[in-house]
């Protein structure tokens, strides 16, 4: 099968305590890069060289991140970003939220001849939820025909799913600095939701926000103590991550 486009997808948000995680995706034409300069053996051509600072979003200042997302919408590459707030979260559990929200960008710009590149810790559950499919719609604004989504999930013979079967996947660790498709896709979702945590930040500044977005430093810890009912905690992952400190 010859690839004609690629499909990189990631996530950021996962082992925050509060907020939602975000997960995107964006599809490349053959013509563009596959690896990240960082990761190339050969210069980028003139036509996509101004994509050739684009490495994993942790590993860019935020006015990098900011610039490739300028720059997706310059070169007008298809993406999607999709994310799950912290009462799916709490309710259906992070993994099956991000599985779902795979498939579903997945659906959303899938196209023939095509190879996905998924970070390795994103894990491909067999398992569908209409329920949590249509609260992530709504959620998201998306509109998603039930029936054709079923069609490309589930294998009415098997009953398992067609990723493993008829989608040319691969699953990589530390591909978010490999892949540029998988890059870009990386400071799609940091810089959305880092925006988030900034307006959450002005909602409730005594969390500080805008400077650990959500995640667990002592700071932020001591603060959620005082405060451990916040609408925007994660409910369950503070409660894990308690236990597991005493």
């Amino acid at each position: 099968m010859q690839i004609v486009n690629v499909i990189g997808i990631d996530e950021v948000g996962r082992g925050a305590l509060c907020g939602p995680v975000y997960m995107a995706g964006t599809k490349l034409s053959s013509d563009y890069p596959l690896f990240t300069q960082k990761q190339s053996t050969e210069q980028f051509t003139k036509k996509y060289k101004n994509l050739d600072f684009v490495r994993d979003s942790k590993l860019l200042q935020p006015k990098l991140r900011e610039k490739a997302c300028q720059l997706i919408s310059t070169h007008q590459i298809p993406n999607l970003t999709l994310q799950a707030n912290n009462f799916l979260i709490d309710k259906y559990g992070i993994g099956v939220c991000l599985s779902l929200m795979m498939k579903i960008i997945i659906f959303w710009l899938l196209d023939k001849n095509i190879q996905i590149f998924v970070d390795g810790k994103i894990k491909i559950r067999n398992q569908f939820n209409p329920d949590l499919l249509k609260e992530i719609c709504k959620e998201n604004n998306l509109n998603i025909p039930l029936k054709e989504f079923n069609k490309l999930i589930i294998s009415e013979k098997s009953e398992k799913s067609l990723f493993e079967d008829s989608i040319n996947i691969v699953r990589e660790n530390k591909a978010d600095d490999k892949y540029l498709s998988i890059a870009l896709a990386s400071n799609i979702a940091k810089v959305q939701r880092d925006r988030l945590m900034q307006r959450l930040d002005k909602e409730f500044p005594e969390y500080n926000w805008s400077t650990n977005k959500g995640y667990g430093t002592q700071m932020h810890r001591k603060k959620i103590k005082k405060n451990p009912y916040n609408k925007y905690l994660r409910q369950t992952f503070f409660k894990q991550n308690h236990q597991t400190k005493n």
